[in-house]
């Protein structure tokens, strides 16, 4: 829903610290050691403290579940991507995030979603970016959604996936 088209450098100074500090070899050596502090850290404190950082780092802005948090943060260390796209997210985002392509080959039906306080994806420049787009369907920006609440906002079912899910079958008409 939120394609990594644009991204830009986060607004919370914790995540551009570990950017600029930390080098791409040092995200493979600490997701094993942030693993195990996941399995070893009781559900009590591990939960509280997945949703204060998730929201302090600007992943999400609507309300989710507390399943929710278990499966996005406490069950992998990356939560939920892997080594290879947190270090393209990382080295993108450090040269300001900028990609290209040549859009006349995408030429499948588009639609795209990206969430107004999303920490991660510029909605701006993806917009503008994707005008170009032969078969462009639909561009929506979600006001107060941030990168992950599409996928795990209690909202997201009543505001978006049904929405979504008619868009989807339009196409396949």
């Amino acid at each position: 829903l939120s394609p990594a088209l644009f991204l830009k450098r986060p607004d919370n100074a914790t995540v551009q610290f570990i950017m600029d500090k930390i080098p791409g070899a040092g995200y493979r050596i600490a997701f094993p050691i942030i693993a195990l502090a996941q399995c070893l850290t009781p559900e009590f404190i591990l939960l509280p403290f997945s949703h204060w950082a998730m929201y302090n780092m600007g992943w999400y802005r609507s309300p989710i579940g507390w399943e929710a948090s278990k499966t996005l943060f406490a069950a992998t260390p990356s939560s939920g991507t892997s080594t290879a796209n947190m270090l393209h997210w990382v080295n993108l985002s450090n040269s300001n995030g900028n990609i290209s392509f040549d859009s006349e080959r995408i030429s499948c039906p588009t639609f795209c979603y990206v969430g107004s306080e999303d920490d991660v994806i510029d909605a701006i420049k993806t917009k503008s970016l994707i005008q170009n787009l032969p078969d462009l369907r639909h561009f929506h920006c979600e006001p107060k959604y941030g990168h992950t609440d599409f996928v795990w906002s209690h909202q997201s079912t009543k505001n978006l996936y049904h929405r979504i899910s008619q868009q989807l079958l339009e196409v396949d008409k």
